[in-house]
């Protein structure tokens, strides 16, 4: 059985590699190729941590480390680098008492520090409007880019057929779905197809994903550490300030540490669905608005990078669903065309198990996880999903 798989960024590579796993024949196609500086893996690092209040978050993101674990091995190339999350509490909340329950579940090791413990374990770090914080002692940071190129390259060296080629639109599709066109002018003939091309998966087949994949304008920001300040922030692992009053509103941050010897400056980022971008035509230059906001808040929760230069910055963005949940699932009307995507700010940690998942799902051997499916919207094609 061949399968095609469009997009072969955090996602779709994990996908098509686990497709060969489960013996079938897999046809990769990327028009820009994997970690493009367009995409939504395109970048030096991305987080991984299991602090969720959903359940199948905290599940995922483990299975996710153990593939990493296993892609490490196989590769001889580090990717996961385990130095501990830090999630900083403002107030207390029935869904920090749901993430601690599902760590407990899991058995995932975790610390509670209360502001006093906190102040004393990490200096550099303000407490000011924090009630306690959550070290998760397995989280930390992934190598993006690098990561993508890693598993194509894997997925080629078994067998793989991989493709630098353009979808076209897939438009007045009828099920089942026997060939679909490149923008080359090529044909290629599947049994089944997954489309994983994140922010361009509206642009895919607009007809109905666009209704559900709606890309954002991300900004992210790297500061150089003062010299004075560098042994305190050294400490400092990957984390997450959740102490906004805005329950939508998350800053989060990698450290200024050496990624096998690359440094790339204190990375800051705010976890928020930005303004509506084009992937393609979107203006990569950061705001002053943006850059201001961040300053204020690194100036406020660790004082010692107050006037710490900007090294580099990066627009990039996440493809929204409406409930900011994963799209993995077959696509309403059809019989074998697929969908892979929604990352929602959420989709490197959890590429490696999605695709997995959805592999076995192709399989017949996983079954169908309802947050991931379009049955939990009330009318998957009445064009309201939106609101």
């Amino acid at each position: 059985m061949r399968i095609l798989v469009a997009g072969a960024g955090a996602l779709g590579g994990w996908l098509s590699l686990f497709l060969l796993h489960e013996g079938f024949e897999v046809i990769l196609i990327d028009g820009h190729g994997t970690g493009n500086a367009r995409s939504s893996s395109g970048d030096e690092t991305r987080v991984i941590r299991t602090v969720y209040k959903d359940e199948i978050y905290t599940r995922f993101t483990l299975r996710s480390q153990q593939i990493w674990q296993e892609h490490e091995k196989n590769c001889n190339e580090k990717f996961l680098y385990s130095i501990g999350v830090l999630n900083l509490i403002g107030r207390d909340e029935q869904r920090w008492l749901a993430a601690q329950k599902n760590l407990d579940q899991y058995g995932v090791e975790y610390e509670y520090l209360d502001p006093i413990a906190l102040n004393h374990r990490f200096p550099a770090i303000s407490i000011e409007g924090l009630r306690y914080a959550i070290l998760e002692n397995g989280g930390g940071y992934l190598k993006a880019r690098r990561g993508c190129e890693s598993v194509i390259e894997r997925f080629v060296a078994l067998g793989g057929i991989y493709k630098r080629q353009f979808l076209k639109p897939l438009l007045n599709q009828h099920s089942p779905i026997k060939a679909v066109n490149t923008l080359a002018g090529d044909t290629i003939e599947a049994d089944a197809f997954v489309l994983a091309g994140g922010p361009w998966l509206g642009q895919m087949m607009p007809e109905i994903l666009d209704q559900y994949i709606s890309p954002s304008r991300q900004e992210l920001y790297y500061f150089g550490v003062p010299a004075a300040a560098v042994q305190s922030m050294l400490q400092v692992p990957v984390w997450c300030d959740f102490s906004s009053l805005d329950d939508d509103v998350m800053y989060y941050g990698i450290p200024a540490r050496d990624v096998s010897g690359e440094g790339f400056g204190f990375k800051i980022g705010e976890d928020v669905a930005g303004p509506a971008f084009d992937p393609d035509l979107g203006d990569r230059t950061i705001g002053t608005a943006g850059l201001a906001r961040a300053r204020a808040f690194m100036q406020k929760r660790f004082p010692l990078m107050e006037g710490a230069p900007l090294l580099q910055s990066r627009v990039c963005q996440y493809e929204n669903t409406p409930d900011a949940h994963l799209l993995a699932d077959l696509i309403p009307g059809h019989e074998n065309l697929w969908v892979l995507g929604g990352g929602s700010g959420h989709g490197y940690k959890l590429g490696a198990a999605m695709g997995e998942y959805l592999a076995k799902r192709l399989a017949g051997t996983a079954d169908k996880e309802q947050m991931l499916s379009f049955d939990r919207f009330q009318n998957p094609l009445d064009g309201d999903v939106r609101r």
